[in-house]
């Protein structure tokens, strides 16, 4: 699975765009890329996800082990935003199940988009408030 990483220091954010099947070790992996970036981790920019071109193969077990790998940086998702897109109906219903979890136990707010531009106007506006 292919992730190209791109940075917006104008818009203040980091997108991900991800091709092919993705699995949980995939998502590993761009994490610990995640976490080495100082604009994620010390800047506070927000994710754009881009899973339009790629499938998820993650169980909703491997969902839950996934929200525990969140739960242990939460002192660095918290108040931090990732609109991710999707357009795979099984991809946006296993988002749906970690976007309420996510928020409720890190306060990660995730939110899911089917185009680009509702996607940064979401991320825009909600830096503004």
């Amino acid at each position: 699975m292919p992730c190209f990483t791109t940075i917006d220091n104008r818009l203040k954010n980091i997108k991900n765009r991800y091709t092919g099947i993705i699995t949980k070790d995939d998502i590993a992996v761009v994490w610990k890329q995640l976490l080495s970036l100082k604009e994620f981790t010390l800047f506070k920019y927000n994710l754009l996800s881009d899973y339009r071109d790629s499938s998820f193969e993650i169980s909703v077990k491997e969902g839950d082990k996934m929200l525990n790998f969140l739960l242990s940086i939460k002192d660095i998702l918290c108040g931090k935003k990732e609109a991710a897109l999707l357009k795979n109906p099984k991809d946006t219903a296993l988002s749906m199940l970690l976007q309420m979890k996510a928020y409720e136990q890190a306060g990660y707010e995730v939110q899911l988009f089917s185009t680009e531009k509702a996607a940064l106007e979401w991320i825009i506006n909600m830096d503004e408030n």
